[in-house]
């Protein structure tokens, strides 16, 4: 595993951290949102060219959806949004 890969896969338990954490979230957007950051990390964990970009792209536009309109999660996305999508080459 690239030390990238190592590194994105931390900082994506970062943001299931903050996630979980977050009160203003309704439990099933909350355990959505935790299901959805857990597919990107089984795509980070992949070989580049293992990785599904079909599958990868909604999930970001998705949680860039919901955080853009979540107080909190705004400012987490506005932190990790350009690093993920740096990372997947979106």
């Amino acid at each position: 595993m690239s030390r990238n890969v190592g590194d994105m896969e931390n900082r994506a338990l970062l943001v299931v951290e903050v996630f979980a954490g977050l009160p203003l979230v309704v439990e099933v957007q909350r355990n959505d949102l935790l299901e959805q950051v857990e597919l990107l990390g089984d795509q980070a964990a992949m070989a580049k060219e293992q990785r599904k970009k079909g599958q990868i792209k909604p999930i970001i536009d998705s949680l860039a959806n919901v955080c853009a309109g979540a107080g909190g999660l705004a400012v987490v996305w506005q932190t990790w949004g350009p690093v993920i999508i740096k990372f997947f080459g979106m």
